[in-house]
C-alpha cells in the first residue's frame, strides 16, 4: 500500500464569517495517486488554522465537473456560494460536479498559540476521479463563529491518502 499527504492552501476571505458560511470553495487537490482515474482513501484530514477563535469546519469532496471524456474543475456557477455567505449550492450543481462525500473537523485540544489545529483520523472515505485525471476537489463550510480577523493564506489543509 502506498501513503501521501497533499498540502492545500485554500483561498479563505478576510471577513466576518458566521455558522454556516462557506470558509473555501473547491480547492484542486491534485496528483491525488500515481494512476489517472485511479481510487485513492482518505485516511486522515488536519487543518491548521491561524486565526484567534477556534471554529469547527466541514470539508466537502467533489470529482469536478466533465464534459464528454475531459475532466474540468467546477465552474463559478457550481461553487458551494459566495464566500462570507450561508452556502448556495442547488442540487443539479452538486450532481453536476459530483460531490460525493464530507467530513466534520471538530474542536480538539489542539490550540497552537492563538491557533488551531483540527485532525480528524482513521476516516476511510473513498474517493474516485474522473477517468483521465488524478485531480479532486475540497471546500470548505464554517461550522460555528470564526474570529472577524481571519486572512486569506491563514489556513492550511493537509490530506493523507492510501492507494
Amino acid at each position: 500500500m502506498n501513503y501521501f499527504m497533499s498540502k492545500i492552501i485554500p483561498t479563505v476571505t478576510a471577513a466576518d464569517n458566521d455558522d454556516n458560511d462557506v470558509a473555501f470553495n473547491w480547492t484542486e487537490i491534485t496528483n491525488n495517486s500515481s494512476t489517472t482515474g485511479q481510487a485513492v482513501k482518505l485516511e486522515s484530514a488536519c487543518v491548521l488554522d491561524m486565526n484567534d477563535g477556534a471554529v469547527a469546519i466541514d470539508l466537502f469532496f467533489c470529482r469536478g465537473s466533465i464534459s464528454g471524456i475531459t475532466p474540468a474543475a467546477p465552474t463559478a456557477g457550481q461553487q458551494l456560494g459566495a464566500a462570507d455567505a450561508v452556502v448556495d449550492i442547488t442540487v443539479a450543481e452538486a450532481l453536476a460536479v459530483d460531490v460525493f462525500g464530507h467530513i466534520s473537523m471538530t474542536i480538539s485540544e489542539g490550540d497552537i498559540l492563538t491557533g488551531t489545529v483540527l485532525t480528524k483520523t482513521n476516516i476511510g472515505l473513498v474517493m474516485q476521479p474522473h477517468p483521465y485525471t488524478n485531480n479532486l476537489y475540497v471546500a470548505g463550510v464554517w461550522r460555528g463563529n470564526p474570529a472577524e480577523a481571519t486572512a486569506a493564506t491563514s489556513m492550511q489543509v493537509y490530506l493523507g491518502f492510501s492507494y
